[in-house]
């Protein structure tokens, strides 16, 4: 269940692609584009790799190296699946507490100038808007930068 509207905070960006191709891009090349860093990646430096399965209850996992070997973490499931207009998954970071999420739904739609991707993101009690307001607009620009060239806003 999503949190109230209250504690939603949206992120968009502009791309020059159609849906599908943004879709797939965005759920099949997650790690191509992801940002890198300790504030993005449980792994930190080490790259590691991040990915969804893409299907309806589908994981979002990241592998990285760790001092005691090869680690993979689940940071959430796919709660709604309809490709190429939308998808839901629940994310959790390694320092939530059992049964805490942040819902995060991401939309593809046509606008004026190419095409948008409303990323709404639904916090739980651990994730304050701001955090969510700031990592978002990062991860969103990291997508347009990467493979189109758009801003968000």
């Amino acid at each position: 269940m999503m949190p109230p509207a209250s504690d939603a905070v949206t992120v968009s960006v502009t791309v020059s692609t159609d849906p599908a191709t943004a879709f797939v891009i965005f759920t099949e090349e997650t790690d191509l584009w992801w940002r890198t860093g300790p504030k993005f990646r449980i792994g930190g430096k080490e790259r590691g790799k991040l990915w969804f399965e893409p299907r309806l209850g589908g994981r979002f996992v990241e592998e990285f190296s760790s001092p005691s070997g090869p680690q993979a973490f689940t940071k959430g499931e796919i709660t709604v699946w309809q490709p190429p207009e939308r998808f839901r998954f629940e994310w959790r970071g390694m320092n939530f507490a059992p049964g805490e999420s942040t819902q995060v739904e991401v939309s593809f739609e046509a606008v004026r100038r190419g095409r948008g991707l409303r990323c709404v993101t639904r916090a739980g009690r651990r994730c304050g808007r701001i955090i969510l307001c700031v990592t978002g607009a990062r991860v969103l620009n990291s997508f347009a930068r990467r493979d189109f060239g758009g801003e968000s806003r």
